[in-house]
């Protein structure tokens, strides 16, 4: 089954997404294979639900079973016929933590910046 070659193609991309030393463009790359080896999948499974009597309305049921499923054809599709997915570069972190008088508190802010952590603060 070629489904099976693709799962695999498509978890070695996913486990690439999730080096801490990916820059933002390398990042985009492999989310764009992923996309693209995850879709596959999905194609190579429909047409083999196809080929079987009642596979169709099965396999559009199970399809629309899984938001993720849906989630990921549509970044695929925007991906490969639109323009390429690339994560925002904005991360929001909210901390909100009480004080009371005499309590210490230190906080140092760092960011990786081309493969390097760097102080934002001074």
């Amino acid at each position: 089954m070629n489904e099976d070659h693709k799962i695999e193609e498509a978890q070695y991309f996913l486990n690439r997404l999730t080096d801490p030393q990916l820059e933002i463009r390398e990042f985009s790359f492999e989310l764009s294979a992923f996309l693209t080896a995850a879709r596959s999948v999905l194609q190579y499974s429909l047409k083999e639900a196809e080929q079987k009597s009642g596979g169709k309305p099965w396999y559009d049921n199970e399809v629309k079973k899984y938001e993720a499923v849906k989630y990921l054809k549509e970044k695929r599709n925007i991906s490969v016929h639109a323009a390429p997915v690339i994560p925002g570069k904005i991360i929001n972190i909210h901390i909100e933590e009480q004080l009371g008088v005499g309590d210490f508190c230190s906080i140092e802010i760092m960011a990786l910046r081309h493969r390097e952590w760097i102080s934002v603060l001074p």
